[in-house]
């Protein structure tokens, strides 16, 4: 696990040197500053960096950017020029600090399309180095990775890491990656890009899929893996339940810890249990069979239900995870949304309720509803422990009072899954007087 503990650039745009602190007490950290100054650029190389999208860091104008980490790691890139057989060259240097070591990577970059191609990387490289893409004209693939028909300059941007790396700073990336994963949450988030590449491909005008449709697909197929592992493990427990039984009614030893009362307790606990399942759509409403007070029972059929017991918790504790936030999103967004109550559905992921009881899908949201179900969405699902989220303009489309509101919702979000979040704004509703978590570019 690394954290990241200051972040320094000089040159951007030609214009601007910035250094920004972050509290290690402080989940949550915020940039903000007038349009012009390179917020949303900040994010983007943070992320790119980590990355290694050499084709991004290419465009973006600037001369030094470091992220420095705790336990002694930074990561600086630094761009260079020098003249070689007359013709000036463009030099992309990674340098790493590992507590007192530090090793020097350089990468020569001349991103146009066709002058790579053609002079410094040969199409069989490309071919030789990433098989999984199938050309399909001169200088076009087809990516079977991603589906997707794919040009010189995005292979470099998707891929660079892979054509153009050292293996040893390869290597050191990616341990950054897996101890600190990173998400960027763009501010055009409403239509999913995968849509848009999709038309790519196919060669015709297609309506963009909203990205409320994709998520809530991806919730329910989410669901469906946990139910099927559910059904997994049920069955592993229910092929070997007679031989625990018959060993847990022979065994010899006296059971101090099994009583009636417990019994009882622990029953009724599980209904609770399934019920709040039932609730919110994980499992399928049954009827309820009241459970009475067992009274005058053998110490057998005790240890039968004590085994009953723990399996019946254990195919339940496959589901903590995703009904955690579940319940929390379900809390966010019911507080906000007026008129509509968030539902989840194991065929469609999540609806939503009327007053009249009539059901509304996402897209038929307001574009500032879709966002801040985007934003949550995002946040609680598509994010791991320990992950690094940057969030660019959650503002967008939000009423004042949700921006007022937002960072109670990080906080609870990150409480819950334990990510760092950097949010990039203008408002200042959205720091809503903590300005204790922000650094102003202006004031850099």
């Amino acid at each position: 696990m690394v954290e990241i503990t200051k972040i320094k650039v000089q040159g951007l745009y030609g214009l601007h040197d910035y250094e920004i602190p972050f509290n290690a007490h402080e989940n949550i950290k915020i940039i903000h500053a007038p349009n012009g100054y390179g917020k949303t650029t900040l994010l983007k190389l943070i992320s790119d960096i980590i990355h290694c999208r050499l084709f991004e860091i290419s465009i973006i104008p600037f001369d030094y950017f470091s992220i420095e980490f705790d336990h002694y790691l930074i990561i600086q890139v630094i761009k260079e020029s020098h003249m070689k057989a007359n013709k000036e060259e463009a030099i992309i240097k990674y340098v790493v600090h590992k507590g007192n070591d530090l090793k020097e990577y350089k990468i020569a970059y001349d991103l146009n399309g066709g002058t790579v191609v053609d002079s410094k990387l040969p199409i069989q490289y490309i071919e030789d180095n990433l098989p999984f893409l199938k050309r399909i004209a001169q200088t076009a693939w087809y990516d079977t990775k991603r589906n997707e028909k794919v040009s010189y300059d995005e292979i470099v941007q998707g891929y660079g890491e892979q054509l153009f790396l050292d293996d040893e700073l390869k290597r050191v990336l990616t341990e950054i990656r897996q101890a600190m994963s990173v998400h960027f949450i763009h501010a055009n988030r409403l239509v999913d890009p995968q849509n848009l590449s999709e038309e790519r491909i196919i060669g015709r005008r297609k309506t963009a899929i909203p990205s409320v449709l994709v998520y809530s697909k991806e919730l329910a197929d989410r669901i469906d893996k946990i139910l099927a592992h559910s059904a997994e493990l049920a069955q592993e427990l229910d092929r070997t339940f007679p031989a625990r039984l018959i060993a847990e009614i022979t065994k010899q030893e006296p059971d101090v810890d099994i009583n009636l009362e417990t019994i009882n307790d622990q029953l009724k606990a599980l209904e609770k249990r399934r019920l709040k399942l039932e609730e919110i759509g994980l499992l399928s409403a049954g009827a309820l069979k009241e459970i009475d007070n067992l009274i005058e029972i053998d110490m057998n059929t005790l240890k039968v239900l004590r085994l009953y017991i723990k399996d019946s918790q254990l195919k339940l504790d496959v589901f903590n995870e995703i009904e955690t936030k579940m319940n929390l999103m379900r809390e966010i967004i019911n507080k906000r949304f007026n008129y509509k109550k968030m539902q989840f559905n194991r065929q469609k992921g999540f609806v939503f309720e009327l007053p009249n009881h009539n059901m509304l899908s996402p897209d038929k949201l307001s574009s500032g509803e879709q966002n801040e179900l985007i934003l949550i969405f995002e946040l609680l699902f598509k994010s791991h422990a320990n992950s690094l989220i940057l969030i660019d303009e959650p503002e967008i489309s939000l009423h004042i009072a949700w921006q007022q509101q937002f960072l109670e919702d990080m906080q609870a979000i990150s409480d819950l899954t334990d990510v760092k979040i950097i949010i990039a704004t203008h408002s200042p509703d959205i720091i809503n007087g903590r300005w204790d978590l922000t650094t102003g570019l202006e004031e850099c």
